[in-house]
């Protein structure tokens, strides 16, 4: 994956588990910020069903994951939350 930040920019990221998760977390005060995050989720756009930041989070939740935007500390992060182990379906 390719970013382009200023000289002064900067991406933090942090991983961490839990007991049933693993978590990925990317903030940063260069992305734009949005005044409601969860609108990147809505209905999908001309693009189609199969791409995009709405189809990403279907995806994961499927498998028993999340993905999230929010603003922390004026800045936006990006969560990623994954199973450490998926049950098998009967």
């Amino acid at each position: 994956m390719t970013m382009h930040l200023p000289d002064e920019g900067s991406i933090t990221l942090r991983t961490f588990e839990s007991a049933a998760y693993v978590h990925v977390e990317a903030q940063s005060a260069y992305w734009p910020m949005m005044e409601d995050p969860d609108s990147f989720f809505l209905p999908f756009d001309q693009a189609g069903a199969e791409s995009g930041l709405p189809f990403a989070r279907r995806m994961l939740g499927m498998m028993g994951g999340a993905l999230g935007l929010e603003e922390r500390d004026g800045e936006m992060l990006i969560s990623l939350t994954l199973p450490k182990k998926r049950e098998r379906l009967g």
